[in-house]
């Protein structure tokens, strides 16, 4: 291969039927300024894999023609300002792989009809806002492997506000953080939209709602954290209605793959999409590829594709939501918008008293969900402790041996593996008069005797509605089921108990009633007789007191006289 590193002057100068030049692979470190002096006819210049490190300002001058320059894989660090200010018919102009750092307000600005620009592959830290800006014609623009940022201002328009009929964008390996609102909203013949391997975390759905018509957007390996979904219903309903919808009505394809998703309440809607749980006009406006994203966290989701979740599965710590959340030392508190609950979990943690709740400040939740299984724990909450509101209640594997009150609006209740030995009545009827749907009472050391009586007549009541473990509730000495035992096996003695209670109380009664028969059929004398030994007068009014007295001498007068 013949390589000639230095260039005589005026090389191809005045050949005026030139078109074509390749100057590729030569080792070229410079080249005369006058190389292509009277050359008004070149349409194609290539000088690709050299070692070019600058250009003379004047080395395309009077190329009128020149329609396509290929300067890629060069040296190059600077490009004089008006280097390309007799470039009129340029179309395609490709500078990748070169050592450039910046690219001035009017580098580009002669460029009336230049359709692709590949500028990859070089040291670009920024680009001035007007470096593209008169590039009406741009189609195609490549800047990847680049160290861009785009955050030059603080305004959502991108540098490329002004190309709208850029078809092929690529942005990605640089250290882009945020997408600009104009590549969606102006720009009707986008097809690729490249911003992967960037550093972009966070991306809502009004940032997918393009004009384009089906336009790919490749947010691949970014640091996206949260996909927020949220407005995404009420975003699609204004657009219309789905059976109105064509099929060559304006469609997002995003690409999400590689991206280190923190699984939690912040995806909820985002899920529901996957879950197909969503409006449908959502997936009509926007489809998303996502076969191989993975949850980065917590750490129960880790390595967990995201489309295999389900919404009932996300949840936020409270410390996520609000300011100096409130929760119980060593718990972990969280809200799950699935059913608008307040996940209290303590699950493990030598407990060894009932925690008080206070309940978080933010309003997305509408009931309460206690864990507090595998503790120490020897009783249940009390009133005034915050669980009025309590709807599932786990207290399993504890040491609990009593139980004094139930919350009243309780629908799950665990308290298997404890040291139960029997409910009294009071607890039973608060058991009764709530909300509860189920109850997990199994593995407890039941007293089969007279005091369980009770508690095995409300396991019959609702073993129909199969509310209760029954099959797993057994006597601690003989193991067989409660619930099989009838009342005279639980107590012996219960029959001549209730005989003989009901006799006593049958005697009593009869006693009363004699009692009270004599005492309205000699009421009087029993009075007066209580009046002359001074004994229990609040029962005798002073009227019976003075009808006594005259009683009384009416009765001595009748016997003097006798």
């Amino acid at each position: 291969m013949l390589f000639l590193q230095n260039i005589p002057d005026y090389l191809f100068s005045n050949l005026t039927m030139l078109k074509t030049v390749e100057l590729f692979e030569c080792k070229l470190n410079t080249l005369p300024e006058n190389i292509f002096s009277g050359c008004m006819r070149i349409e194609n210049i290539s000088l690709k894999h050299n070692e070019l490190r600058e250009l003379p300002e004047n080395l395309f001058r009077g190329l009128t023609e020149l329609e396509n320059l290929n300067l890629s894989n060069n040296q190059i660090k600077f490009l004089p300002e008006s280097i390309f200010l007799s470039l009129s018919k340029l179309t395609t102009l490709d500078l990748s792989n070169n050592n450039l750092i910046k690219v001035s307000s009017t580098l580009f600005s002669a460029l009336k009809k230049l359709e692709s620009i590949n500028l990859s592959n070089n040291r670009l830290i920024s680009l001035h806002k007007y470096s593209f800006e008169r590039l009406s014609t741009l189609k195609r623009l490549i800047l990847s492997h680049n160290y861009l940022t785009l955050n030059e201002n603080d305004t959502n328009v991108s540098r490329f506000n002004n190309n709208l009929k850029l078809e092929v964008v690529d942005l990605s390996y640089n250290n882009i953080t945020c997408i600009s609102e104009d590549w969606l909203i102006s720009k009707i013949h986008l097809r690729e939209l490249d911003f992967s391997y960037n550093q972009i975390e966070y991306l809502n759905f009004n940032y997918l709602l393009s004009v384009s018509h089906q336009l790919v957007i490749n947010l691949s390996n970014n640091k996206i954290k949260i996909v927020n979904f949220t407005d995404a219903e009420i975003l699609a309903s204004s657009q219309g209605n789905l059976d109105a919808y064509t099929s060559n009505a304006a469609n997002t394809v995003v690409q999400l793959d590689g991206n280190p998703i923190s699984c939690d309440c912040h995806i909820y809607d985002f899920v529901r999409y996957f879950d197909r749980s969503i409006d449908p006009m959502v997936p009509t406006l926007v489809t998303v590829k996502a076969d191989n994203l993975f949850c980065a966290s917590p750490a129960s989701f880790k390595g967990t594709l995201v489309k295999d979740l389900k919404p009932r599965m996300l949840t936020c710590g409270l410390h996520q939501l609000e300011k100096n959340a409130d929760c119980p030392d060593n718990c972990y508190c969280g809200i799950r918008p699935w059913d608008k609950a307040f996940i209290v979990d303590c699950d493990n943690q030598n407990l060894t008293t009932i925690p008080k709740l206070t309940f978080p400040k933010t309003g997305i939740y509408n009931h309460t969900e206690i864990n507090l299984e595998n503790n120490l724990l020897t009783t249940g909450p009390t009133v005034n402790m915050g669980y009025e509101n309590v709807t599932i209640l786990d207290l399993s594997s504890n040491h609990i041996s009593k139980l004094k009150w139930v919350p009243p609006h309780l629908k799950f209740l665990n308290l298997e593996r404890n040291n139960l030995s029997f409910l009294n009545y009071h607890v039973l009827e608060m058991l009764n008069t709530s909300r509860l749907t189920n109850i997990i009472l199994g593995d407890n050391p039941w007293a089969c005797n007279c005091q369980t009586v009770n508690f095995s007549n409300f396991l019959v009541t609702h073993r129909p509605q199969q509310q209760i473990d029954v099959n797993n509730i057994k006597c601690s000495r003989v193991g067989e089921l409660l619930v099989q035992l009838n009342t005279n096996e639980l107590c012996p003695n219960y029959q001549i108990l209730t005989i003989n209670l009901s006799i006593s109380i049958a005697i009593l009664a009869m006693l009363f009633a004699a009692i009270t028969v004599f005492y309205y059929r000699y009421e009087l004398e029993i009075k007066v007789w209580l009046y002359a030994h001074n004994m229990l007068l609040w029962l005798i009014s002073e009227e019976e007191i003075d009808l006594g007295i005259k009683l009384f001498e009416s009765l001595l007068k009748r016997c003097g006289a006798e």
